[in-house]
């Protein structure tokens, strides 16, 4: 091989040179349909050889349920000569599927023959619904051979003249030679004839050369306007467009690009840093990248400036003597990539900003189940940051009771793939543990892949407690109705037998016993029923003026008879209120009961009527036991009943809920006054008449 062709590099090997420069995967395919070329950034990104990726090898890295599809858009494109954009999933090296846009071109050679395909890969998993990580695209560089042709040319010519030179010594040689040794005329002639024949192959070597490496330029530029991204060559300290490829010209429809100097091809970069950029690349021969990069322009002559989107390498192009000549650009806009991908952050901000004004502790996980996000009420309850409670850090507020519980639900759901809930025991700042109802929803995509799991925990204290409440009441309700129902059967059952010979003395006697135990009952079903009616808002209230010191001397007779309590009227006997005689007698009354039967050693129970300001004060006061100041707060609750130094006392726990909802229609207000050792008074404050 001559030293021409030494110098002499193949388009091909020039075009892999510059693509495994480029930050984006690309390939080559012969008429055969099969690969057999990939770059480096193919090769880095699937984390496999040459070897490996040659032919139909690189279709292992296709996940399995888009390969049917790829195969046949690419088979149906590659028949008919078409472009094609195909999308598909292709696994990274971590083993990890991304989805990727491939965008294949049709090759062609100088004659029109059909060479193969060119195409490259755009990694938009972001895009797609899942993750966005836009890789940049970026050329090796371009051949300086084109710019050096003649110069290779010359060089060949000088190699010819010089073999002339060479040629006509070795004549004169050779006739001395002749002279000397008296060759015959036939020998030079021989001689002669074959050094010609050298020079003749020689010539022909080098004019094959020069045709070869024109059609090899031509070879190159179809390289660059086919290549499935936008590149031009601009040259001269003016920038002026010396070649543009398809891609490029697809950024800028309608305008004429070729020929011109950038600043009058697209003037509205002139006082933008692009411009700047342009000039310090062909001024100081830096190159420069460029991500997602703001650059307003217009894509028409006459249309509007638009804030559009970039990846791009801006290279600097070198002549023989290493000057800088022109800049070599490799651009893809992403502008829609852009885009989107702020369209899902600004939702994905949106949905946490939801999260955090829910009511109810929220958070997301990975998914393999760890935490990643905790919104503001976790904080607010555990008092913890994210980095004590990322990742499975969660466990420590758990209640050590509860968490194998909880890790086996956890377990169980996250391997179930359709959520669930459960219920558990979590630390509030304060060390208390509340309970709360777990549950947790799978987040899918729109291919129905699992992204994220979503989970809330409601804070149910409460409502566990009104449930114990609600059991209990039930169990004390059967307990109460049971007692006077017995009662009253034994007492019927005695009756019965005795209706036909009655006996004076035990008559009476049993005749009572049965009415007080109808009492107790009716006594117990009006409970209930007020209970009921206060639920459904049907309890009536019908006011009228009444004064308070005659209710206190009707009120209770039954104790006032039988002379064990001494009910004792303080205050003015004047004082008149707007409201329902009945119910505030019902009132008066379950204060009083509850007097007798939680400080039965209180003889003395005492009835007061006082002004305060607008309002009159009903109370009712003992000098029992008095009342411990943790119980206080719940004597008004629904179910509660009181426990008195251990002792159990009857009732359905709904006197005083009662008689709360009663004061509330009224427009007044409940409460009790009390001291341990030094008894207790129940009020009601209730709007003067």
């Amino acid at each position: 091989m001559s030293a021409s062709e030494n110098k002499l590099i193949t388009v091909e090997e020039q075009f892999k040179l510059m693509a495994d420069a480029a930050p984006i995967l690309m390939w080559l395919a012969g008429t055969d349909k099969l690969c057999y070329f990939f770059n480096k950034g193919w090769l880095t990104f699937t984390g496999r050889t040459m070897e490996e990726e040659y032919g139909n090898g690189w279709t292992a890295g296709i996940h399995p349920n888009d390969l049917p599809q790829w195969l046949e858009s690419y088979t149906v494109s590659f028949d008919t000569r078409k472009e094609f954009k195909i999308k598909y999933r292709l696994r990274r090296h971590d083993g990890q599927y991304r989805w990727m846009l491939d965008k294949g071109s049709p090759r062609y050679t100088a004659d029109g023959t059909f060479a193969g395909y060119i195409g490259s890969c755009t990694d938009i998993e972001e895009v797609a619904g899942l993750r966005s990580s836009t890789d940049n695209i970026t050329p090796a560089g371009s051949s300086s051979f084109v710019a050096t042709l003649g110069d290779k040319l010359a060089i060949s010519n000088e190699e010819l003249a010089a073999s002339n030179e060479e040629l006509a010594s070795m004549n004169e040689e050779l006739n001395a030679a002749n002279e000397q040794l008296q060759l015959s005329r036939e020998e030079l002639r021989v001689i002669n004839a074959s050094l010609e024949g050298k020079v003749v192959a020689r010539t022909a070597e080098l004019i094959a050369a020069q045709l070869e490496a024109l059609n090899q330029r031509d070879r190159l530029k179809r390289f660059f306007l086919q290549a499935p991204a936008g590149i031009c060559i601009m040259t001269g300290p003016d920038l002026v467009f010396e070649l543009v490829n398809t891609f490029y010209h697809q950024l800028f429809p309608g305008r004429e690009l070729l020929g011109k100097p950038v600043l009058e091809a697209v003037p509205e970069i002139k006082d933008q840093p692009i411009w700047d950029i342009l000039q310090g690349v062909y001024h100081t021969g830096t190159t420069f990248e460029g991500n997602e990069l703001l650059i307003p322009m217009a894509r028409t002559d006459d249309g509007p400036v638009e804030e559009r989107y970039f990846n791009f390498i801006y290279q600097p192009q070198r002549d023989l003597r290493d000057n800088v000549n022109g800049i070599l650009v490799f651009v893809i806009e992403v502008t829609d990539t852009v885009l989107t991908k702020r369209a899902i952050q600004r939702s994905a901000e949106q949905f946490q900003m939801q999260l955090d004004v829910m009511p109810q502790i929220a958070w997301t996980n990975k998914p393999d189940g760890e935490v990643d996000f905790y919104n503001q009420q976790w904080y607010n309850y555990t008092g913890l940051d994210f980095e004590q409670t990322k990742a499975w850090g969660w466990r420590e507020v758990i209640h050590p009771d509860d968490l194998q519980y909880n890790l086996d639900m956890y377990g169980k759901i996250l391997s179930g793939n359709t959520g669930g809930e459960f219920e558990i025991r979590e630390k509030r700042v304060d060390g208390v543990y509340r309970w709360h109802l777990v549950r947790m929803l799978p987040l899918k995509n729109e291919h129905g892949e699992l992204i994220k799991w979503m989970g809330t925990a409601t804070d149910i204290q409460d409502l566990k407690m009104l449930q114990a409440q609600k059991d209990d009441f039930i169990s004390i309700a059967s307990h109460e109705l049971k007692t006077p129902v017995t009662s009253l059967r034994a007492s019927l059952q005695l009756l019965n037998r005795m209706k036909d010979n009655p006996v004076p003395n035990i008559f009476p006697k049993l005749i009572d016993q049965a009415n007080r135990s109808v009492e107790k009952i009716v006594e117990l079903i009006d409970d209930l029923l007020d209970a009921g009616r206060l639920n459904e808002s049907q309890l009536t209230i019908n006011k009228k003026r009444f004064r308070i010191a005659e209710l206190m001397e009707n009120c209770c007779m039954y104790i006032r008879n039988g002379g064990k309590y001494e009910l004792i009227f303080q205050g003015d006997k004047d004082l008149e209120v707007y409201g329902d005689e009945h119910r505030i007698d019902q009132v008066l009354s379950n204060f009083i009961n509850n007097a007798v039967k939680y400080a039965p050693e209180s003889k003395e129970i005492y009835l007061i009527a006082e002004r305060h300001g607008d309002h009159i004060k009903i109370a009712v006061k003992d000098n029992g036991p008095g009342i411990a100041p943790d119980k206080i707060p719940h004597l008004f609750s629904k179910y509660y009943r009181a426990e008195y130094t251990g002792s159990q006392f009857s009732g359905l726990g709904l006197g005083l809920y009662i008689s709360s909802e009663i004061t509330k229609r009224h427009g007044g207000k409940i409460g009790v006054d009390s001291q341990l050792g030094h008894g207790s008074t129940f009020w009601i404050l209730l709007p003067a008449a």
